[in-house]
């Protein structure tokens, strides 16, 4: 019997924390592991963090460049100024950015040869991370205004 791993590191900008860290996303319960599909972002269980249903952006570029990435990457993230997101001003982003912006954030890494599948983030990747969380909130903010 093989078992199969059901969840992912992913890194998550918290509204109560200060710095960005890794998070291990389970599986969501109905998701079965035995029909032979790798768990996708939309498989993972982030209840945890959004009460309702985030919004999955892919990003396959630095956001507002034409730099493509080797993985893609999937941010989830409520509408930041909507009446939807009552979580509150997120401090990570605050802090490690400047910026303000209302809600979590989870980047999930999705595979290189099968975007569909999320891959694991690694603690060495946090920097790459960092700077593409980065340029997504400067890129979202500015076209907002």
């Amino acid at each position: 019997q093989s078992l199969v791993s059901t969840a992912r590191w992913g890194v998550i900008y918290e509204v109560r924390s200060t710095r960005a860290r890794l998070i291990l996303l389970p599986a969501k319960e109905d998701w079965d592991p035995a029909c032979g599909a790798y768990a996708n972002t939309e498989d993972l269980d982030t209840d945890r963090w959004f009460q309702e249903d985030p919004i999955i952006d892919s990003v396959h570029c630095f956001p507002g460049t034409d730099c493509g990435l080797l993985n893609g990457y999937d941010i989830l993230s409520l509408q930041p100024y909507g009446d939807r997101d009552t979580a509150g001003a997120n401090n990570t982003v605050h802090r490690l950015f400047s910026m303000e912006w209302t809600g979590n954030l989870i980047v999930v890494k999705r595979g290189r040869f099968d975007p569909s599948r999320a891959v694991h983030i690694s603690r060495s990747e946090i920097n790459l991370i960092n700077t593409l969380v980065h340029r997504y909130v400067h890129v979202y903010l500015a076209k907002q205004t």
